[in-house]
């Protein structure tokens, strides 16, 4: 759902840290990209640029996260 409504890409996605949602801001900054079994950068310098969440997207990872940590937890 995060890939069809905010167009990042697949690698960034799987990139993604709880650390790079800021709720507040309501954005996603993107850091690094993660392809096959490497992390690195990103592809390009536009894609570094934090992109903003709607408030379903907010609603969804941040029911998301709270579900991670209590799996993390047990």
């Amino acid at each position: 759902m995060t890939d069809a409504l905010t167009g990042i890409r697949q690698s960034e996605l799987r990139g993604l840290k709880w650390e790079d949602v800021d709720f507040i801001r309501c954005e996603i900054n993107i850091v690094r990209s993660v392809v096959g079994n490497d992390v690195g950068t990103c592809k390009t310098e536009a894609s570094r640029k934090p992109v903003p969440m709607d408030e379903h997207i907010a609603q969804v990872l941040m029911a998301w996260r709270q579900e991670s940590v209590l799996h993390e937890a047990r």
